[in-house]
């Protein structure tokens, strides 16, 4: 490492002075780790490339770096429509394809009204309504409809399929026609969704792994139904979600596509690019400080375009509580100003030789090749759905990543830290009703939004109206980090949050009490008051009529001593805050 005008430095020097940073603390202090179990290091050089095979160059294979040479890009922008919606009038503001989410053939002519169907592209969520609504599409003079039928997401979010899995096939396949020569997306009848698993709590292993195994039971279904394997591939689209952190996000797409050209030299089909669909999650919206999935929003839409999407379906901000117009006119222009005015489509893989973001493209391919793996030998995606051994995968990397965001590990703002407690949660929109599978049962993975638990607590919180109160002991010096600290993990519960200050003179605490009738008192000082004060100061507050009292750091060996002068909780780092602040409100419900 090294440049003109700089001193060399090679990575043993770079480590020692690191080292001599951290003062005696372990240099895996530095190190992470990742939901897949990959070691995430602070410095990647070349040597973390040794092990990994060349990614090749733009629209090469194996299609690690994307589809297309710089400057040729093709990327479109979809956006999803619902019945009622004016698809001709996005079409005219920057929409390539629109994507008709509808279930019912008499849906599409009020949508596609004044439509150019001879060259729109139609994306289609229809899922086991999707033969019907295709067939209607193409009488209306559809010419390029893509039905994007996938039984294995549909079955995921549903317990199942109201088909058996065979007369879906039969019926899917129905829709798969020759590629017109100049549609620029190929025939897309089937997907395969890697952004089903992300919805539903699991990692990017388990969503890899998901996507590959449904391409290969798909290819299989095909095949036994006559059609080419080359062909069969060549019908499926990959669905993904980036995610927001946006190198994570970009290697995953990366990832994908290696993944894909590895099973395809695993089938003996000769390598062909594959058809990438991004599209933003809904797991990292809130319906809390809803302006924030703004950012949330472009930070994946991002990840998309660098990585090299060939289809960017952004969602609208407020989609969680039902898109607006300004919502969806905001997803659309985040895709547009990213890739015609800040010109990141037009260059081709622009994360393409950073020594982290090929290492972690390697490290998740890897994840996901052997996710496959492990869904081949419990007998395919199809055995391994009924059996709900997949499922019972994904439930344990969800229940991990809930206890990242109930613990506050992972911060989301506005939603368990630097919240706004006087915000009112706006009510959500209710969720369509789907008949009840009984051709096909399976364990249901239903999305989960990582903010839901605490959006929970604050509709408990505001039908309460609690108010909790820091006794801050001592000096500024002594309270002020642990006060700031218990107030923004009370505020996440939407608790009504004051502040008393030491004055020194006796019976302070009871006529603060007395003031603002709290029954939720927090003390936050310094160790070494805590062993002179907190416990008198506990006695105190519990007589002017706190009923719960708590402790802003851990008690430690004051433990048994507070907890007898009437400590019932800590607030500290790494403490369950979902659990910590229910428990509050069950006793603000009761007093």
């Amino acid at each position: 490492m090294g440049g003109e005008g700089f001193e060399a430095v090679d990575e043993a020097r770079w480590r020692q002075a690191a080292e001599a940073g951290l003062k005696g603390a372990s240099f895996d202090k530095l190190v992470a780790t990742t939901p897949e179990g990959i070691r995430i290091e602070p410095l990647y050089v070349e040597r973390h490339l040794a092990a990994f095979s060349d990614p090749g160059a733009p629209a090469s294979s194996p299609f690690v770096r994307g589809t297309w040479t710089p400057g040729s890009s093709s990327m479109l922008v979809a956006q999803r429509f619902e019945p009622g919606a004016d698809v001709k009038g996005a079409l005219a503001r920057g929409v390539d394809a629109p994507w008709l989410v509808v279930d019912d053939a008499a849906q599409l002519e009020d949508l596609l009204l004044g439509v150019d169907l001879d060259a729109v592209p139609i994306l289609l969520h229809a899922q086991e309504s999707a033969p019907a609504v295709c067939e209607a599409a193409r009488r209306l003079g559809a010419k390029h409809v893509h039905p994007l039928f996938d039984p294995f997401a549909a079955a995921l979010a549903r317990g199942g399929l109201t088909a058996i899995l065979d007369d879906a096939f039969d019926a899917a396949l129905r829709m798969q026609q020759p590629a017109p020569r100049q549609a620029a997306t190929g025939n897309l009848t089937f997907a395969a969704s890697a952004a089903c698993v992300h919805e539903a709590g699991g990692h990017a292993g388990h969503a890899i792994g998901f996507a590959l195994a449904s391409c290969m039971e798909l290819v299989r279904a095909l095949s036994r139904r006559g059609l080419d394997a080359g062909e069969a591939f060549a019908a499926v689209a990959i669905i993904a979600a980036p995610g927001t952190d946006p190198l994570r996000g970009i290697a995953l797409l990366r990832a994908l596509r290696l993944g894909w050209s590895k099973l395809l030299a695993a089938t003996g089909v000769e390598p062909r690019a594959p058809t990438l669909i991004a599209t933003s999650a809904r797991r990292s919206a809130s319906r809390l400080d809803v302006a924030s999935n703004l950012v949330r929003e472009s930070l994946q839409t991002f990840a998309a375009l660098a990585g090299g999407a060939d289809i960017v379906a952004p969602l609208a901000f407020d989609a969680v509580l039902g898109a607006t117009p300004l919502g969806v006119r905001m997803a659309v222009n985040t895709a547009l100003v990213l890739s015609r005015e800040s010109l990141i489509g037009r260059v081709s893989d622009p994360a393409g030789g950073s020594y982290y973001v090929e290492a972690l493209t390697h490290e998740l391919a890897r994840a996901g090749w052997e996710e496959l793996r492990s869904i081949e030998r419990e007998g395919g995606l199809a055995a391994s759905l009924t059996a709900g051994q997949f499922q019972e995968r994904v439930q344990h990397a969800n229940a991990e990543r809930r206890r990242e965001v109930a613990t506050r590990r992972r911060v989301i703002v506005g939603v368990n830290d630097f919240c706004d407690p006087h915000e009112r949660l706006s009510p959500a929109p209710v969720p369509p009703a789907h008949p009840p599978p009984s051709g096909w049962s399976i364990v249901k993975l239903e999305p989960e939004r990582e903010s839901a638990p605490f959006e929970a607590i604050r509709a408990r919180a505001t039908a309460l109206q609690p108010r909790a109160l820091l006794l801050c002991l001592g000096s500024p010096a002594d309270f002020r980090a642990r006060a700031s600290f218990a107030r923004r993990f009370l505020e996440a519960g939407g608790l009504d949050v004051r502040v008393a200050e030491s004055s020194g003179a006796a019976g302070w605490i009871g006529r603060a009490c007395d003031e603002y009738t709290p029954r939720i008192v927090v003390l936050c000082s310094s160790d070494d008051l805590y062993a002179s004060s907190a416990a008198q100061a506990l006695v105190e507050a519990r007589q002017a009529g706190a009923r719960a009292l708590l402790l802003a750091g851990r008690p430690g060996a004051l433990e048994p001593a507070l907890r007898e002068a009437g400590l019932t909780h800590a607030i500290h780092v790494g403490v369950d805050a979902v659990a910590l602040l229910s428990s509050l409100l069950d006793l603000a419900e009761g007093a």
